[in-house]
């Protein structure tokens, strides 16, 4: 069954870029090719709108709306955090949920969300594993050789690494990540810097799909668990900020960022109308 005539809103947390769909659609439409095939036509940065993924919803009386993703840069298993968190603004603009915490379902998965104002929204996210393994206080963070560098594996949506360097400013961060990620093209490698014990600044290469809010998580870990931060720390990520705060034992890990809304769009068939 095809998609057509298609109102949407673009929206971002971080760098991230997801086309939230004001639209409606059925069962048969989420979980067949239609879907997918959307995605795959608007997310195309060259040839449709740009965006890392698509976003739908369902709603049903009394139960927590779900959250439907296509991409064609993550598997449709992952559940990005960025889309969360673009899903949490567009859910809460529908007037729906006032300021009082509210949920989404994703993937069969609960996720709660409060909002801090209009554009600003706090979840509790999935903890980044390290090697496999939840982080704790009582067991180092397991770190790897590659090439020439010691990097601090994690999995978050997607396999990354953070590296701490003693960088003095911003801009020699991000050369050094640009350096990194042509020297490690096989997964994205984040380094980050410690101003103080409440400021972390950290650059990534985009060469490839990153999850942001995921991406600062990790970096709030290795820094904290290395003893370079406190529990509460803003992260400065690509010069976009994410507030996370981390609680052991577990570890909880709750992300605060804001989402913006880009433009809104129409798409038809053959052509999309933007407004």
């Amino acid at each position: 069954m095809s998609i057509h005539d298609i109102d949407f809103i673009k929206a971002s947390c971080g760098l991230g870029d997801y086309l939230l769909l004001r639209s409606a659609l059925t069962a048969e439409q989420l979980e067949g090719f239609a879907f997918q095939d959307l995605a795959q036509r608007l997310c195309s940065r060259r040839l449709g709108v740009g965006a890392d993924g698509v976003i739908a919803f369902t709603r049903r009386s009394g139960i927590s709306p779900s959250i439907h993703t296509a991409s064609t840069r993550f598997t449709p298993d992952v559940v990005p955090v960025d889309a969360l968190f673009c899903s949490a603004r567009f859910l809460f603009d529908s007037g729906e949920y006032g300021v009082k915490p509210f949920t989404l379902q994703s993937k069969g998965r609960i996720f709660t969300v409060e909002s801090v104002d209009s554009q600003n929204f706090r979840l509790e996210v999935p903890s980044p594993t390290n090697a496999g393994q939840l982080p704790d206080w009582h067991t180092p963070l397991q770190r790897e050789q590659h090439l020439d560098q010691v990097v601090v594996p994690w999995e978050t949506p997607q396999a990354l690494w953070t590296q701490f360097t003693p960088s003095p400013d911003a801009q020699s961060l991000r050369r050094s990540a640009r350096l990194s990620a042509a020297n490690h093209p096989a997964r994205p490698i984040v380094l980050f810097s410690v101003a103080q014990k409440d400021l972390i600044s950290a650059w990534v290469r985009l060469s490839s799909w990153v999850d942001h809010s995921s991406a600062a998580s990790a970096v709030a870990l290795s820094a904290h668990l290395d003893g370079l931060s406190s529990d509460e720390v803003l992260v400065s990520l690509n010069d976009q900020p994410f507030f996370v705060q981390i609680s052991f034992p577990g570890p909880r890990i709750w992300v605060t960022a804001p989402v913006r809304y880009l433009f809104q769009g129409l798409y038809a068939p053959d052509t999309s109308f933007f407004a």
